[in-house]
């Protein structure tokens, strides 16, 4: 009996918290600006998600603000919000954008003077995106993914630059020649330094991508070209680059791997095999006939036959600045990160020559 007694009082003290429903706060699920980069005059769009996890409708005050130069507060809103239980409801906030550099969008939710949740996102706003530069690299080779890998890859762009704080991207060695040959006429190719399994209109897709959130792609350039084009580019123009002892700027010469290019043509639209091109008898499994041939002669996957220009001729910088300028209207580029000045190299013998 004294067991039975001491279990209805234990239930009666349950009781009223039992039946008292949970108060779960309200919280903010994200704090959003639309881009990670905006140029002055730009509107800044900002998107905060409210969620009510509790069984009953809450109502909380929200302030939505920007925070420049570590504590000047800027504010764009400041409303009351009632969330119908289990579900969510979006904000949005807009300002023009101002050359803040470094910005903070701060959301907090309170109730009598209580701060109930607070949240922030980062971004940044500028005249030119290289007073702010934060890099995140694009993706040096797209040519060999499947559809399905390259739309996995494309759509996760503006994710993963978010999640990096990255307002700009590089392309590294991606083109045919990183100095004669920026404006490919070709869909493929394999790229000149480094010899990457490329396709134009995946990078242009990928670029694009990253624009979607104010991301600035930049092209990778040099005074250099690589491969045979390059080598074709010199045998036109043997007066725009500089000599010593009769022998014009070149790195490592190799005939036959420049050769075994050609001889390949360009990557094709099923090979996911080749990052670059492979071996030769690699490349006759694959689909190109004749390669083998080249068995004897090329030995290793990557050679980057170089050659080096003269930046004291006018004429070549004319040349070189046109063809950055088609370049970044053809892919979608918005600097170029020069890997290789544009120098002239002028010496004067003791003899006064």
């Amino acid at each position: 009996m004294r067991a039975l007694r001491c279990l209805l009082f234990g239930i009666v003290l349950l009781l009223p918290w039992l039946s008292t429903p949970s108060l779960a706060e309200l919280t903010l699920d994200q704090v959003q600006p639309d881009k990670v980069y905006y140029t002055p005059g730009e509107a800044i769009n900002v998107e905060v998600v409210v969620s009510n996890p509790d069984a009953a409708a809450a109502t909380a005050q929200l302030a939505v603000e920007l925070v420049r130069d570590l504590d000047t507060v800027v504010p764009l809103t400041v409303a009351a919000v009632t969330v119908e239980p289990g579900k969510t409801q979006t904000v949005a906030a807009t300002r023009k954008a101002e050359a803040w550099l470094g910005i903070e969008a701060r959301a907090t939710l309170s109730r009598n003077g209580k701060v109930l949740a607070s949240r922030s996102e980062y971004f940044t706003c500028a005249r030119t995106v290289h007073q702010v530069w934060l890099p995140l690299q694009f993706s040096n080779v797209v040519g060999q993914l499947t559809e399905e890998q390259l739309d996995d890859y494309v759509n996760g762009i503006p994710e993963a630059y978010r999640k990096a704080h990255a307002n700009g991207g590089e392309q590294f060695a991606w083109a045919p020649s990183d100095f004669d040959d920026m404006t490919p006429d070709t869909e493929r190719w394999w790229a000149g330094q480094a010899q990457y399994n490329e396709s134009k209109s995946a990078l242009i897709r990928m670029h694009q991508a990253a624009r979607t959130i104010g991301v600035r792609p930049i092209t990778y350039g040099k005074a250099g070209g690589g491969g045979w084009i390059t080598y074709e580019f010199l045998r036109r123009h043997p007066e725009w680059t500089s000599y010593s002892e009769g022998l014009p700027a070149m790195g490592f010469f190799d005939a036959a791997f420049m050769d075994y290019l050609v001889a390949l043509g360009p990557p094709h639209s099923n090979d996911t095999a080749s990052v670059v091109p492979l071996l030769p008898a690699e490349m006759e499994k694959n689909g190109y006939p004749g390669a083998g041939w080249y068995e004897p002669f090329v030995t290793q996957r990557c050679v980057w036959s170089d050659v080096w220009y003269d930046g004291g001729n006018d004429e070549l910088i004319k040349f070189a600045g046109r063809e950055m300028g088609e370049s970044a209207k053809m892919m979608i580029y918005d600097g170029v990160r020069f890997d290789g000045e544009f120098y002239c190299s002028r010496h004067q013998n003791l003899d006064g020559t």
